[in-house]
């Protein structure tokens, strides 16, 4: 003789006291893991396509999830050659960040992520006015590996590190003879803080501040606070949702 066990599940409206949705599922005693797999999909599919409580994900091409940060912000020489002697004006960058891998963590409420990626970046700096004319432009390429935790999907905190490359373009001009250009570059590396916060799946808004370092013979040091948007696209892996 074969046995079977039966689950029926209610779902009660407070408000109008009464019984929305009954869930029923039978199977044989021997296959109770199918039978639980069975009306737990009922419910989900209720409370789903019924009731909307949960947002469906969207259908994605099969890509990366790709973030394009861009910022604009202010630099700040600490070095003692370039402190004095540069006013710096405005800082822009822009670029992608790649996201192949799954996440490294992932629960209810945290998710850890590692992007990496290519940026370009601009600054420009006049003389202090007691120094002669000049116009110092600042071009510089990063790598940026970066380590993110989401927070209930809408709060991202990040660290950054990136080798980088920088081409300094010194632009002078004197009264009483010819203007005269100089270049010079070199690798460093740089590293900061940022902050963003998740409006939607597709943006986010944020606060970032990064320390640059370039290995001249005179170590060039700059501090950079900057104000950041990014743009996501491509495939969202389930970890890492914006809800």
């Amino acid at each position: 003789q074969k046995f079977s066990d039966t689950i029926e599940m209610r779902f009660y409206n407070h408000r109008s006291r009464s019984i929305d949705q009954v869930f029923y599922s039978r199977d044989d005693c021997e296959n109770t893991n199918r039978l639980i797999a069975d009306i737990k999909s009922k419910i989900h599919t209720y409370l789903v396509d019924e009731l909307a409580l949960y947002e469906k994900k969207e259908e994605e091409d099969n890509l990366p999830l790709i973030s394009v940060p861009i910022s604009a912000g202010y630099w700040l020489p600490l070095d003692r050659e370039w402190r004095d002697l540069t006013v710096s004006l405005f800082s822009i960058k822009s670029g992608i960040l790649l996201n192949p891998f799954e996440d490294i963590l992932s629960t209810d409420h945290l998710d850890l992520n590692f992007h990496f990626g290519i940026s370009l970046h601009y600054e420009m700096g006049i003389n202090d006015p007691v120094y002669e004319d000049f116009y110092q432009h600042r071009l510089k390429v990063f790598f940026p590996l970066e380590f993110s935790l989401t927070i209930l999907g809408k709060h991202r905190a990040s660290f950054v590190l990136s080798p980088l490359y920088q081409l300094d373009i010194l632009s002078k001009t004197r009264n009483y003879e010819d203007g005269k250009v100089e270049f010079s570059s070199g690798f460093g590396f740089s590293s900061g803080l940022s902050y963003h916060y998740n409006f939607s799946r597709r943006f986010s808004a944020g606060l970032g501040t990064y320390f640059d370092f370039i290995f001249y013979d005179n170590p060039q040091i700059s501090f950079r606070p900057e104000f950041s948007f990014l743009i996501h696209c491509g495939k969202f892996n389930e970890g890492t949702q914006i809800r």
